[in-house]
């Protein structure tokens, strides 16, 4: 057997290896960009309505997603560190809630905008921190559960008792009115 032989043999079985390697290779480039998209879609769709169990997941999603040594990848994970120091901060957000507030929007909105400059979108920073309609209904029925789950817990810990009022179905709605509100 000539060399030309046995490289004409070593192409015929090494060129179907590599070209299913190189397709493993592509589809997991593709589905990781996928996995990417994902989270930068949740965070849009939820930026406004950052107590929700999705925004939370997809927040908690990015150090393992964008964990790669590109630029892009770097600049997202610093921008998520900083927004994740800043909600940790109870101390600036009792200090100056407002303030806190604000800089809530600013941190997020920088991490939306990393992502979606590194995903290909071509969205500005201002449209992501006011262009998100989100009904007073779903922020007050947020606010709503939240205090909900923060009553129930203070009763939970023993820091407050559970209210307990006397009720008659019998009695007149007046009575009623009455019993709730004494004089």
């Amino acid at each position: 057997m000539t060399t030309e032989q046995i490289i004409t043999i070593g192409a015929i079985v090494a060129g179907p290896i590599a070209a299913v390697l190189v397709g493993l290779l592509l589809e997991s480039i593709k589905k990781q960009k996928e996995r990417k998209k994902e989270i930068f879609r949740k965070l849009m769709k939820t930026r406004g309505l950052s107590l929700s169990p999705e925004h939370v997941e997809a927040l908690n999603m990015i150090i393992v997603e964008f964990n790669s040594t590109s630029i892009h990848d770097r600049s997202i994970r610093r921008a998520w560190k900083l927004y994740f120091y800043h909600l940790c901060n109870e101390e600036k957000r009792e200090q100056n809630p407002e303030k806190w507030v604000a800089n809530n929007a600013n941190y997020l909105s920088n991490l939306i905008y990393r992502m979606g400059k590194s995903l290909g979108y071509s969205i500005e920073r201002d449209q992501i921190q006011h262009d998100a309609y989100v009904p007073m209904y779903h922020r007050a029925n947020e606010e709503n559960a939240n205090k909900v789950k923060l009553f129930l817990t203070d009763i939970a810990d023993g820091r407050r008792a559970f209210p307990v009022l006397n009720f008659d179905p019998q009695a007149p709605a007046e009575e009623k009115k009455e019993e709730r509100n004494p004089a």
